[in-house]
């Protein structure tokens, strides 16, 4: 089957805007391609099996805006790599230097990146509790954060963290935690791109943040829910 056909919909679509709008850099916290085995029954669902399909498709998409990416990984990417297999994202990371793009793999479930003297932290959140129904996402959050909402030191000077970026739920979600604004971007991925249910599908859409930095301090932020799919109604 032709990749171009099997490309992400929802992505290509929110990659079109984020371009109109001048958007610099793209943050992935994981989770960027389906994986093998994450779930029972999950090679039923599959239409590409193979690590390298699962990223020629992605990086179709990718590879037609000028974007600055920069990824942290999620267990559907490691799925491979608990198999003996390759990393996806550092064979992505390759591919798109191949075509002159600029993609970043933090090589971690957890990383931090400096824009401008503000911290962004990238983390892929992780453990069955946060796959229970019954365990709603703003307790499982606040725990998870309880530890890490401190200063940040790297390359020898110290920064306050306040923007926290988490993977893993598939899901959209903002809150505000002692100054600290933590985002959920979800997916956009039409149903059935790629797979039937999870991985990176759904259509959840993402979220849009519009920064104003002054003196190394987020002085103005917009946060927009993005539908890709809304001219559809």
């Amino acid at each position: 089957m032709d990749a171009k056909i099997l490309t992400s919909l929802g992505l290509d679509r929110t990659l079109a805007e984020a371009e109109k709008r001048g958007v610099e850099f793209v943050h992935i916290s994981g989770d960027l391609i389906d994986g093998y085995g994450v779930y029972r029954g999950q090679e039923n669902n599959l239409k590409k099996n193979r690590a390298i399909d699962q990223i020629e498709i992605l990086m179709s998409v990718l590879e037609k805006y000028n974007f600055w990416y920069i990824s942290s990984t999620g267990n559907h990417d490691q799925s491979f790599c608990m198999r003996g297999g390759l990393d996806p994202l550092k064979y992505l990371e390759s591919r798109m230097a191949q075509k002159g793009k600029k993609f970043t793999y933090l090589d971690s479930y957890e990383g931090n990146i400096v824009h401008y003297g503000i911290v962004f932290r990238l983390i892929h959140l992780q453990g069955a509790a946060s796959r229970a129904a019954s365990y709603k996402v703003q307790t499982y959050i606040s725990r998870v954060f309880e530890s890490n909402l401190n200063d940040v030191y790297l390359g020898g000077k110290c920064y306050n963290l306040r923007s926290i970026q988490a993977g893993h739920f598939h899901t959209t979600y903002a809150l505000s935690m002692s100054g600290v604004t933590i985002i959920m971007p979800g997916n956009f991925q039409h149903d059935g791109d790629l797979e039937k249910r999870m991985g990176i599908t759904g259509k959840t859409g993402g979220i849009f943040r519009e920064l104003t930095i002054v003196g190394d301090k987020i002085a103005k932020e917009k946060l927009e829910f993005y539908n890709p799919w809304q001219e559809e109604g």
